[in-house]
């Protein structure tokens, strides 16, 4: 029982620090109310095309991760129920605690902006100017939110912190004497937090990019598009590449 309260302490305030929301200068960005109904109307036809253009992509990562982290964690537990070593027993514990930590940082401490495309704005009324204005709102907060988490992705502090995590779990088996799980899980679970950070989507700044040229001069930009993004295909998704 000892061990399960040490890695408790240790690897959930660790990870929730890690994995915290951080704030780039994307998401301090302001725009100016439109001038009048077309600009306005204009600007709610941007964030839903483009919000809809990333909803695969976004949705795809979020159910997919928390699945991943989900069954880990669930599997870690009944391997560490069954395990007769003591070493083994202590590496599922680390695992598991890891997958719980990245199953609440999906779900409540950084949830994927996006994931439901623009349906968030499409929910809320439009009768009135005012309604409209509350919906244009809307959807440049998820505009910015996108924006400001791939900043972040960008940053060298969210791959430092992911790597000082895994560390902290190895650490704690070192620290138990089982040095071989120690090295194995921190070689895993740095390259597993890797792939999960770099398949996040990557189209926030430009299409924050876009909207500030659209708000600035009343045209959208004629960029070409991004160069990979993920689409249905008769079998599940694909790789769409644009060369």
């Amino acid at each position: 029982m000892r061990p399960r309260i040490v890695l408790a302490v240790l690897l959930l305030p660790l990870g929730c620090a890690g994995l915290g929301p951080r704030r780039g200068a994307p998401a301090q960005a302001e725009f100016p109310p439109p001038k009048n109904d077309a600009e306005l109307d204009a600007r709610l036809n941007f964030l839903e095309e483009r919000l809809d253009a990333g909803y695969l992509h976004a949705a795809a990562w979020y159910w997919g991760w928390l699945t991943i982290d989900g069954l880990s964690g669930i599997s870690q537990i009944q391997d560490a129920d069954q395990a007769r070593e003591a070493g083994d027993r202590s590496r599922d514990i680390v695992n598991a605690v890891k997958s719980t930590v990245g199953v609440a940082d999906i779900l409540v401490i950084r949830p994927m902006p996006g994931r439901q495309g623009a349906r968030p704005i499409r929910a809320l009324p439009d009768g009135s100017h005012e309604e409209k204005l509350a919906r244009l709102a809307r959807g440049e907060e998820i505009l910015r939110a996108s924006a400001d988490r791939v900043q972040a992705n960008r940053s060298w502090g969210v791959h430092v912190g992911n790597f000082l995590f895994n560390l902290a779990g190895s650490a704690v088996l070192f620290g138990l004497g089982h040095s071989e799980a120690a090295g194995v899980t921190l070689a895993t679970g740095a390259i597993g937090g890797e792939v999960q950070i770099w398949t996040e989507p990557w189209s926030g700044l430009r299409n924050l990019s876009d909207y500030q040229h659209l708000v600035e001069s009343g045209h959208a930009s004629t960029r070409e598009p991004q160069p990979w993004h993920l689409a249905p295909a008769r079998d599940g998704l694909a790789l769409e590449m644009h060369f």
